[in-house]
């Protein structure tokens, strides 16, 4: 299994292109989504609109039974009335040209855990923000502290907090650098509000590591979360083969 997750900037005037779009995708094209899924073996496929003062974002999140840079490729390059259809509507909304080949190094997946035990239904959230300038190296720092000797005090963090799975995104866009931040749990406005403002210690030195990174005060942030545009899961046990 394998996760990617990339953020666009959505051009003025196309957000509710975007949601009109979504809403099709849950609607009256489910069962033609659910089908190219099965073609590239995405098991996931989520997207959220982010908005703020300077621009709106759209996250797109897979989780994928092979790797998703070459089911790309195969998507982008399909004659499929679905995909073709699907690539039209992408490209009018988001300014995507589908014959430019993703970037090798566009997207770093950093840090990722999954609790495969966990049975409670979670709910999936992405969040993005820009990179400071001078803390790349601390974006990498932090995935290897949690993936290394803090792994122990991330595990015990996504216990506490309900959560099933966690990654970590690094997206270069152009001069930019991009974190995204994955996460399902039961309960994302609640997870997202009480966390920043946590006194546990590791959750504080979580805390000063992401403002050091991004420049944000997680615990000044009081307007909504991302908006889940749209939402699909097909069982990995239809790709077996």
């Amino acid at each position: 299994m394998s996760s990617y997750a990339f953020v666009n900037r959505v051009p003025d005037g196309q957000p509710e292109a975007l949601r009109q779009l979504g809403a099709e995708l849950c609607g009256a094209k489910r069962a033609d989504l659910e089908d190219s899924m099965r073609r590239y073996g995405w098991t996931t496929a989520s997207a959220w609109m982010q908005t703020s003062t300077e621009a709106d974002e759209y996250i797109a999140y897979f989780d994928a039974t092979g790797d998703f840079r070459e089911s790309y490729v195969r998507f982008a390059n399909s004659t499929d009335p679905f995909d073709v259809w699907y690539q039209r509507q992408l490209a009018q909304a988001l300014d995507i040209d589908f014959n430019i080949p993703m970037p090798e190094d566009a997207v770093e997946l950093l840090y990722e855990a999954r609790d495969e035990t966990a049975s409670e239904h979670a709910r999936p959230q992405a969040v993005s923000g820009p990179v400071r300038s001078e803390a790349t190296g601390m974006v990498r720092e932090l995935a290897a502290e949690l993936s290394g000797p803090r792994r122990s005090d991330a595990q015990e963090f996504q216990r506490r907090y309900g959560l099933t799975h966690e990654a970590l995104f690094l997206q270069r866009r152009g001069r930019e650098e991009i974190l995204i931040q994955y996460a399902e749990v039961a309960d994302p406005e609640r997870f997202f509000y009480e966390w920043p403002r946590s006194e546990h210690p590791f959750d504080r030195w979580r805390q000063q590591m992401l403002r050091e990174i991004t420049g944000v005060d997680y615990t000044e942030i009081v307007g909504p979360l991302p908006e889940l545009v749209f939402h699909d899961e097909v069982r990995a046990s239809v790709f077996a083969p």
